[in-house]
């Protein structure tokens, strides 16, 4: 173990995180569990420091490619969320599925 985050599950890549005008948006892909969540939470990070240096304005996390998502995925949504509140920025979830609507509103 490297103490590193790890890859999304399905496909071995991190989330990817791009600017898209004043938009930083992060794409995870796969499972988010216990051992994809770190790779998440460091993505949601990087994002908000692009935020801080970049014209964006929010963060978008779009979910549209995630299967699965327990506790440890959330978890590292609700810490991002509470430290883009610390820095007045917003984080928004796009497309998750509609088995995780009801414990994402």
């Amino acid at each position: 173990m490297t103490g590193q985050p790890g890859p999304d599950r399905d496909n071995g890549t991190q989330p990817a995180v791009e600017i898209v005008g004043r938009v930083v948006a992060v794409r995870p892909v796969g499972e988010i569990d216990i051992t994809t969540a770190p790779a998440l939470g460091s993505a949601l990070a990087e994002a908000l420091a692009l935020v801080g240096t970049s014209r964006a304005d929010r963060i978008v996390t779009d979910c549209s490619q995630v299967t699965f998502c327990d506790s440890s995925g959330l978890n590292a949504l609700v810490a991002a969320r509470l430290e883009a509140a610390g820095a007045d920025t917003a984080i928004h979830l796009a497309n998750p599925a509609p088995s995780s609507n009801a414990c994402c509103r």
